[in-house]
């Protein structure tokens, strides 16, 4: 078990998501409805609850969402999404 500075809190997974690269084709909204949605400004997704910095949006995530992520970054056509443990 991976230990963080604040005791034995696990670390979370990240989702990273470049999203300046988005075509916006809706596979990641389509899986995961609860962290992602299109934008009805430029029809990009937008991964919620993320913090941007830059063109990089970046979100925590439970273990238990890990690998519909995992399969969501593997569908994307433009692999833009990434997640990090």
């Amino acid at each position: 078990m991976t230990k963080s500075m604040f005791g034995d809190q696990k670390l979370m997974p990240t989702l990273i998501h470049y999203r300046t690269r988005c075509i916006g084709c809706n596979v990641c909204s389509e899986q995961d409805p609860i962290h992602w949605q299109i934008s009805a400004d430029d029809a990009k997704a937008t991964l919620k609850g993320g913090i941007t910095k830059g063109a990089v949006t970046i979100c925590k995530i439970s273990e238990i969402d890990k690998e519909l992520s995992l399969h969501i970054a593997h569908n994307c056509p433009m692999r833009i999404i990434k997640v990090q443990d």
